[in-house]
């Protein structure tokens, strides 16, 4: 699908409820021109009519082609994100904002008198968990021994972190049996008790059960547990946390970050502490969410007030591409991506390959941080060996993923990062040669198992990629590297152990010298189009991703 961007995100808990509605809402699928209009330019970007919509992003479509003024073709610019469709999808009227997508305003008079056809959907991704509030109940089992006036308590579930649960008074009983009960206090879970809820407390013999609707948390922090539909046997599942519960590195201001976390299933039955294999980042204790200050793990610096968060978000039912830009006093780039690499492998190995990326392994990294460097889905920066980014294997479970150092010639030169004894895996998100594992394995000139550096030239790596999966980036006065996909790979720095995870869908790495390009401007290549993004704080030409809209 098509990008959905927001220039007023107000902070970090407004961000994950947008993030959740473009995942879960409909979106504009197709648009199809029924009237043509007059007065339009290939580029300009067109409104729709939204009349009786809600939506947490707004749908535009752009003009591909036309004749003499009349529109011919337009394709999603932006898909949006409505929890209520608009009124009118056929025809549904289009109207111009004045702009191209280059950002130049349109020539001539105003097009008018466009209209299409509009087809909405949704990318199929679920809510399996998030934080739960209680707002009614009905009788279940009224119980024994029962008095108006009441008050009794829910029991079970697994309580928000120092949160308390629900409680109902007891309206009227019949013989001490209830018959009725209003909402006490809402109560705070991460995970909801199954239906029928028993109670306890009152002058009854706590046998009373309550059939209790519950309701989402909104406007505070929240855990969310996200679940992709991919098509294949598995999906990959995402567990989002949000926290402010510390000072930054400093120890004088609050961060109001996002903690990230894989896993390959989901039970109702466990917190997302206790799930099954999921990445490191929370600290040892069943019942805190706190996220752990020494073993690292999947973090993003984010901000809690003024409106000062961009985001631009790419969605398929296989993978997340999220990008912030943190404003005030600087700045700065945070990304996100989670999901299923395009596999290698076979459908019932899934959940292999699944993945996770983020912006920093720090939980107390701040947006403002000045004094670090933090990187992102393509150019991965980590202080430790446990994040920010990391796969899924069979073999090994979670694998932390480090990132390769490129100079501008593209002839990259990088040392294996090794544990204390050094012989633990060194794990490289790259741009991977096509091929199978045996043949690249054996060409040492493109990954060399048993020398400390990479060690090949433009021309071997031009060689060594299938010309499908290269694209030539525009160059503004000579000619600049192409764009390759993103692909992470395994090698150990002693032994012959040697695996591909898997390509990012619609994510590559690019050189910007010579493109005259910067952070969230467009590549387009005939009807493709790609968006650029800075890894982070980093800002060296090779610390740039492409990736492709949908």
């Amino acid at each position: 699908m098509s990008w959905n961007e927001k220039t007023n995100c107000n902070d970090y808990i407004e961000a994950l409820e947008d993030l959740i509605d473009v995942l879960t809402s409909d979106n504009v699928a197709t648009a199809v021109i029924v009237a043509g209009g007059t007065n339009f330019e290939v580029g300009e970007i067109l409104d729709i009519d939204a009349t009786g919509a809600v939506s947490t992003s707004v749908a535009q479509v752009e003009v591909t082609a036309e004749t003499g003024g009349i529109i011919d073709t337009i394709r999603v610019y932006r898909s949006g994100a409505y929890t209520t469709d608009p009124t009118n999808l056929t025809p549904n009227t289009l109207s111009t904002t004045g702009f191209l997508a280059d950002g130049t305003a349109a020539a001539g008079p105003a097009g008018a008198g466009a209209t299409a056809t509009l087809v909405m959907e949704t990318i199929g991704w679920t809510v399996l968990s998030r934080r739960r509030v209680a707002i009614t109940a009905a009788i279940g089992n009224g119980g024994t021994g029962y008095t108006g006036a009441d008050v009794v308590t829910v029991q079970g579930g697994i309580l928000w972190p120092g949160g308390s649960a629900a409680t109902f008074t007891v309206d009227s009983v019949t013989g001490g049996v209830i018959d009725s009960v209003t909402l006490a206090s809402a109560g705070d879970y991460e995970v909801i008790p199954a239906n029928d809820v028993q109670v306890t407390g009152g002058t009854g013999n706590d046998d009373a059960e309550l059939t209790v609707t519950w309701t989402d948390s909104t406007g505070v922090e929240n855990a969310v547990v996200l679940q992709g539909n991919a098509g294949a046997e598995t999906d990959p599942i995402v567990g989002i946390f949000l926290y402010s519960d510390r000072l930054d590195a400093t120890g004088v201001s609050t961060i109001y970050n996002w903690a990230v976390f894989g896993m390959t299933a989901w039970s109702d039955q466990f917190s997302m502490y206790d799930q099954a294999n999921i990445t490191p980042g929370f600290e040892l204790s069943p019942q805190s969410l706190a996220v752990d200050t020494i073993n690292g793990g999947c973090f993003l610096p984010l901000k809690n007030s003024g409106t000062d968060l961009e985001w631009a978000i790419s969605v398929t039912g296989r993978r997340v591409v999220m990008s912030f830009l943190v404003d005030t006093p600087a700045d700065t780039e945070a990304q996100v991506s989670f999901g299923l690499y395009s596999p290698f492998g076979t459908a019932n190995e899934l959940p292999y390959p699944a993945y996770i990326a983020g912006t920093t392994d720090r939980p107390n990294a701040r947006y403002d941080d000045s004094t670090s460097e933090w990187g992102g889905i393509s150019q991965i920066m980590s202080r430790s060996l446990n994040g920010p980014t990391f796969a899924w294997t069979l073999e090994s479970g979670w694998v932390p993923l480090n990132a390769a150092s490129l100079s501008t010639d593209i002839t990259p030169t990088i040392a294996y990062g090794q544990g204390s004894n050094g012989t633990a895996p060194a794990v490289r998100a790259w741009l991977w040669p096509v091929g199978t594992g045996a043949e690249i394995a054996g060409n040492d000139q493109i990954w060399n198992t048993s020398s400390t550096t990479f060690n090949f030239s433009t021309d071997q790596l031009v060689l060594a990629v299938s010309p499908t999966q290269i694209y030539p980036t525009p160059g503004s006065g000579g000619t600049a590297p192409p764009l390759y996909p993103l692909t992470a790979g395994q090698t150990q720095s002693t032994g012959s152990l040697f695996r591909l995870f898997g390509e990012v869908d619609g994510v590559f790495w690019f050189s910007l010298a010579d493109t005259g390009l910067t952070s969230r401007d467009r590549i387009i290549f005939g009807a493709t189009r790609y968006k650029v993004f800075q890894n982070g704080t980093r800002s060296d030409v090779w610390s740039y991703m492409a990736v492709r809209e949908d």
